[in-house]
């Protein structure tokens, strides 16, 4: 008997007289004996044998030991010898139909038996390598195995993605399209039209017809990363597979083969739910490339930043396939609408951002040739970019609108607005027109407080009349119906208005706080003297900071004198008022005596009328009567007849006011001090009132 054992390793000694010497004595109708076990040979120079899985093209370098020996024959009708190929731990080469292998008692060898598994793998190159692992998963050696896909072990992925990971609606879901052997040669102009018609060609080493070509394109069908998140895909090659071994065809197919069966496939067929034909660009009866459409669950109108992340994940997909692919089957790439649109905003704003730049760093240009002063071009252009990031600020925040071709040229044809008015006030700052018109000396706050009022006086009126008058033709623009007319009035009315609002308040405000004194003197028009300037700028600071101190101690000296005399004001203030006060206390009391004297003149004028007019008159007391002469004589002994009356209004110590008539008697004593002479009475009574 002969044998031949392929496995992965030459077998020994041991694994001869051991597992193989009790598969021969197993066979039926022979036996071994224990001398016959001893004396089977091995033979280790046989050449090694390379075996393939075809449809993966995985391939395999197989050791053979060729075993030698004899065996008893137990019956008349057993086998009188016998070659057989055994295949351990390996594939078996596939037999035509009628020859197949035939099966025997299963030959266990546990030196060859490892604990190789099947797994996972991280990452899909060694499944599209031509060299595949070392040791694949053993079976028994009488059961030989055909070329399937349950061979050596090979990377696998999920292939699509489960319905409890969906997140997306399917209406909403997003398409991807790879395609294989085109190559596009159109690239952007920058003026004209692209000819999309002659901007490609076919790829010159694209084979679909090559069996490695066949074999990566149904790799990337079948095995989709879960990141990708590929929920359907429509692969031609994949049911171009099921069509061939549903015919009793191998898949790959040769390459003689492929062409005779590809277009009846194409035209017969559908992937999905369109002609396969529709996937393909067969020309001359030859597939020279093709696509493969898949649905994502990615949302078709995502943000741009989620878009290009997700795109970048497909980059790196396809670069890895590039990079293992056959050469037959390289150069594919991915298409999407959802590309196109994320790509377009992000190099729409990317354009934005290195034009506006472009046109700031013109106008600070045109500004120093202008004005010849840094310091107003920078304050120019400060101005500038407060009106673009505000009007950026309005068309995004306040109107939410997402930025377009219309916006962007809003933004960057717009920018002549926010540079002219504050242009303009510049201009008019540094300009030799002021230094004719005004006297230009002392403190440079001064200074800049001259320069600004001219600049505005001179051509504030008129930069403000322009803005008016923009933004009123603007206005009508606001009432268009055509959505581009209607972005356009508002862009022109709000830049407008925010470009002449920086010109006139926050502008002369800077120019007033740092403002140049003496513009004109850029480093770039008069070097020498600016290099001067800087190398005395210290002693310069030094001289300046004591001149400060001594201003503020000046101030703080003018400022306390003017407390002092502040307060000896308020003192002398309040001692005119307190005199005033006195003086005018002193003439009320005179003036009240004067009253007084004169009310006691009329009253005696009276009195005298009144004792005139009535003849003597007799007081009852009570030592007698006494005449009124008499009174009037009593009066007159107290003193002097103006002295003795008290004056209107004062108290006496005299008993409360009685009325005495002419015939009335009294007893007590009278006192003239206390009486008080009242008006005259009817039938010539008098009144004496007691105070």
């Amino acid at each position: 008997m002969n044998t031949k054992i392929v496995a992965g390793r030459q077998l020994t000694v041991e694994d001869v007289r051991g597992p193989v010497a009790d598969y021969f004595g197993l066979t039926a109708g022979h036996q071994i004996s224990n001398q016959q076990r001893q004396g089977l040979q091995r033979t280790t120079n046989v050449a090694p044998v390379v075996t393939e899985e075809w449809e993966r093209g995985s391939r395999e370098v197989r050791e053979v030991t060729e075993v030698l020996g004899t065996v008893e024959r137990t019956e008349q009708t057993s086998s009188c010898g016998y070659q057989d190929l055994c295949f351990c731990t390996s594939w078996a080469c596939k037999m035509p139909a009628g020859n197949e292998w035939r099966k025997v008692p299963n030959l266990q060898i546990p030196a060859l038996i490892n604990a190789t598994q099947r797994r996972l793998s991280a990452s899909r190159s060694k499944a599209l390598s031509a060299e595949p692992p070392a040791v694949p998963v053993p079976e028994p050696l009488s059961e030989p195995k055909e070329a399937k896909l349950e061979g050596p072990v090979a990377p696998r992925y999920l292939e699509m993605l489960s319905p409890e990971d969906q997140v997306v609606a399917p209406a909403n879901r997003a398409t991807v399209d790879v395609v294989f052997g085109i190559t596009v040669t159109a690239t952007s102009l920058l003026l004209g039209e692209v000819d999309l018609q002659n901007g490609w060609e076919f790829t010159e080493l694209h084979e679909v017809s090559q069996p490695w070509a066949q074999r990566n394109m149904y790799q990337f069908c079948t095995d989709f990363p879960l990141e990708l998140r590929v929920v359907e895909s429509r692969c031609w090659i994949r049911d171009f597979r099921t069509y061939l071994l549903a015919r009793g065809n191998r898949f790959p197919i040769v390459a003689s083969q492929f062409e005779q069966l590809i277009i009846p496939f194409a035209e017969s067929y559908l992937t999905g739910m369109r002609s396969t034909k529709d996937f393909l660009w067969i020309r001359d009866g030859k597939v020279k490339a093709s696509y493969i459409p898949m649905t994502v669950d990615f949302a078709r109108y995502a943000a741009t930043e989620d878009a290009i992340e997700y795109k970048t994940l497909w980059d790196k997909y396809l670069d890895d396939f590039n990079l293992e692919a056959s050469i037959y089957s390289k150069g594919a790439w991915h298409t999407s609408v959802v590309w196109v649109r994320a790509e377009a905003q992000s190099a729409l704003i990317r354009s934005t951002i290195v034009t506006i730049a472009i046109v700031v760093g013109l106008a600070l240009l045109g500004m120093l040739i202008f004005t010849k002063d840094s310091k107003l071009s920078s304050l120019v252009v400060g101005s500038t970019l407060i009106v673009v990031f505000a009007l950026t600020w309005f068309i995004v925040v306040v109107m939410g609108w997402p930025i377009g071709p219309i916006e962007v040229i809003a933004l960057i044809v717009f920018i002549g607005y926010a540079v002219t008015y504050s242009l303009h006030i510049a201009h008019r700052y540094g300009s030799s027109d002021v230094q004719q018109e005004l006297s230009l000396s002392g403190d440079s706050s001064d200074i800049r407080f001259l320069r600004t009022v001219f600049a505005l006086g001179s051509i504030g009126r008129a930069a403000l009349g322009s803005a008016v008058t923009t933004a009123g033709c603007s206005i009508f623009l606001v009432f268009c119906t055509l959505t581009i007319f209607k972005k356009l009035g508002g862009v022109v009315l709000v830049v407008t208005v925010m470009s002449i609002a920086v010109a006139l308040i926050p502008l002369p405000a800077a120019l007033l706080w740092f403002g140049p004194v003496r513009p004109g003197r850029c480093f770039c028009f008069y070097p020498t003297e600016t290099y001067e300037n800087l190398m005395n700028s210290r002693e310069k600071y030094v001289q300046d900071l004591e001149k400060r101190k001594e201003q503020q101690a000046k101030q703080r000296e003018e400022k306390a004198e003017m407390k002092k005399q502040e307060s000896d004001r308020k003192q002398r203030e309040k001692e005119e008022e307190e005199e005033r006060k006195r003086k005018e206390k002193e003439e009320e009391e005179e003036r009240k005596k004067k009253e007084a004297k004169e009310k006691a003149k009329q009253l005696s004028a009276k009195a005298k009328a009144a004792k005139a007019k009535a003849g003597p008159q007799k007081i009852r007391t009570g030592s007698g009567e006494s005449s009124v002469a008499e009174a009037e004589g009593l009066r007159t002994r107290t003193g002097s007849s103006e002295a003795a009356l008290p004056s209107p209004g004062l108290k006496a110590s005299a008993p409360p006011a009685r009325r005495i008539s002419g015939n009335e008697h009294t007893s007590g004593r009278i006192s003239a001090t206390g009486l008080e002479v009242g008006e005259e009475m009817p039938s010539g009574a008098i009144q004496v009132s007691g105070r």
